[in-house]
């Protein structure tokens, strides 16, 4: 008997006698857990629970599989017959509508089926053929992978759902098989073939592929489980992402009765947002805002010097993307256009730096205008306001005012939509904008706010986030009370112009559309959120979980920066209601 009539009378006789054994299900609660592991860096959520890996468990699999190949003396193009009768016609299988009645298969082609289009018939000949689950999980634990539990196939899942917690991992045990796996991908001709299948999944768009930066490559697997009557469902993704700069991460989202799929990439969103947050605060000099603070306070005292360093520092002039070209305007406004739409009359995003209203230029809000004008749904026009403490209050927000009038003056030149004026800003620039749409000469002109975790007191809240992150977290409680002191010399802090979180009721209510998208860790998280709740209805608060301070502004939280240029333009695109 040859090596392939053995395989196929062994899959014959299993796929007929897989039987249901092993442990009891396990309770479970509506919850989402994720972890994310680059470099030495980790960051988890629910890291250590259990969870149904559904067919994401064909991803270990196809690790034993490859493995026991090279064990046997098997290749991947050693092949097997199967009689299309013997397979599961009720189960998820593009391969049975494929197949011929009886046909062969080589193990790439299993594997394929199984890891590309997660075929659960492809999955369970692998086990026929190769090992049943006990054999898999036993390969892990020889690996050291205890917390990866594989006693199912997808038959035997099939015939109760409440078994799948069977097949289970951690979100942290994965990520580490995750990372087994790319530090061995080349160790073998099957372990390389298994890397390029997964490269190729199909399955999954909307999940983790959704937060995929441009340019990066996606190997994964997914996985899903048996909806119930509302429509919920476990949705699973498993995946390391490749970096144009040879960098990785490995990413691990398991999320229980999710009602959507982006469920899994916001997951694994907010997760990034962390782990990008830590190590932002990881690579800022540690005595970075106490110079500047100092720098602020000589230049109160009339010694610029330090200052003028700072503010050389974050003075940069950002590139350009393909798309987009800009220009001056005047000595004090850059624009941003879209080449694409060069010619339509678009909406304008007035765009206000942050920096305490004491550095920051167009330079340094340049990244965040040229990757909105590259949505293509708008132009940009960036203003160099006056910075105190040389131009303390109302000297910056008489600018913006003043550039709002110009915006409108030259609108048929600069072909702009006059009823879709934005004005945004981050920060100390978020306040500007904030008290620019509050001012009588500019009401009624402005459609639209967009605040990036703006200033709404000038002042020591005394808040909660204040108190929880006044140090350590991007924005510091010293440097804070610097820019506030610059900005507010010669006037009252408590001016309902400076802290516009001062406002009544009646002049917040008459503020146009506005969305307000805040850092979780920031100190100036409570002065937004208080805002949002009085302005109510006319204002949408987003909070990105795990984000600090100044990811508009100054590079290395990617993943929330992206987000805000997908929130922002969505909110400026969207047609207000008359």
């Amino acid at each position: 008997m040859n090596k392939q009539q053995f395989l196929t009378i062994i899959i014959t006789l299993l796929l007929g006698i897989l039987q249901t054994t092993g442990m009891k299900s396990q309770p479970t609660t509506a919850q989402h857990g994720a972890s994310i592991v680059r470099g030495e860096a980790c960051y988890g959520r629910q890291a250590d629970k259990l969870f149904a890996m559904h067919s994401v468990v064909k991803f270990p699999q196809a690790l034993y599989v490859a493995d026991y190949l090279d064990k046997n003396r098997l290749t991947l193009g050693d092949s097997v017959l199967v009689c299309k009768d013997s397979l599961d016609t009720q189960t998820w299988s593009p391969m049975l509508e494929s197949m011929e009645r009886t046909q062969y298969f080589t193990f790439a082609e299993l594997l394929e089926w199984s890891l590309k289009q997660s075929d659960n018939n492809a999955c369970d000949l692998l086990f026929a053929s190769c090992g049943l689950p006990a054999k898999v999980e036993e390969y892990l634990h020889t690996l050291g992978f205890n917390d990866i539990h594989v006693r199912r196939t997808e038959k035997e899942m099939k015939q109760d759902f409440r078994r799948a917690i069977e097949n289970s991992s951690t979100p942290r045990e994965m990520t580490r098989l995750l990372e087994w796996f790319y530090l061995h991908r080349h160790d073998s001709r099957n372990l390389s073939f298994i890397w390029d299948t997964m490269a190729d999944c199909h399955t999954g768009h909307e999940r983790i592929a959704a937060i995929v930066p441009q340019g990066c490559r996606l190997i994964h697997k997914t996985g899903s489980g048996f909806p119930s009557s509302d429509g919920r469902q476990d949705r699973n993704d498993v995946g390391i992402i490749l970096s144009p700069d040879g960098s990785h991460m490995a990413v691990a989202v398991f999320t229980e009765k999710s009602k959507e799929e982006q469920e899994v990439a916001e997951t694994a969103e907010e997760c990034l947002m962390h782990l990008q947050a830590d190590e932002f605060l990881q690579n800022m000099p540690p005595d970075l805002q106490q110079r500047q603070t100092r720098a602020i306070l000589k230049a109160i005292e009339g010694d610029k010097s330090d200052l003028t360093a700072v503010r050389h520092s974050r003075n940069t002039p950002p590139e350009t993307y393909d798309n987009v070209q800009s220009r001056m305007l005047t000595e004090t406004m850059r624009i941003y256009e879209p080449k694409e739409n060069g010619d339509s009359i678009l909406p304008v995003l007035l765009y206000l730096h942050g920096g305490g209203w004491t550095f920051g230029s167009i330079n340094s809000c340049g990244r965040f205008c040229n990757a909105m004008a590259a949505t293509g749904g708008m132009r940009v026009i960036a203003l160099d306001y006056r910075l105190a403490p040389e131009h303390p209050y109302p000297m910056g927000l008489n600018d913006c005012k003043a550039a709002v009038e110009y915006i409108i003056g030259h609108s048929d030149e600069l072909q702009i939509d006059t009823s879709r004026i934005t004005i945004g800003g981050d920060s100390s620039g978020g306040n500007l904008a904030i008290a620019t749409a509050l001012d009588e000469s500019c009401r009624g002109k402005i459609e639209s706010l967009l605040l990036f975790y703006p200033v709404t007191k000038a002042f020591a809240d005394g808040s909660e986030s204040w108190r929880l992150y006044g140090k350590g977290y991007g924005l510091d409680a010293e440097i804070m009370e610097a820019f506030n002191r610059a900005y507010t010399f010669g006037s009252d802090a408590r001016r309902e112009a400076i802290s516009v979180g001062l406002c009544s009721d009646d002049a917040l209510q008459a503020l146009p559309r506005t969305l307000l998208i805040a850092a979780e860790r920031d100190i100036l998280h409570d002065q937004g959120k208080e805002f949002a709740e009085r302005m109510g209805d006319r204002m949408r608060r987003i909070e990105y979980k795990g984000a600090v301070h100044l990811f508009i502004t100054v590079p290395g939280q990617d993943a929330a920066f992206g987000r805000a240029v997908r929130d922002a333009a969505a909110f400026i695109s969207a047609i207000p209601d008359r």
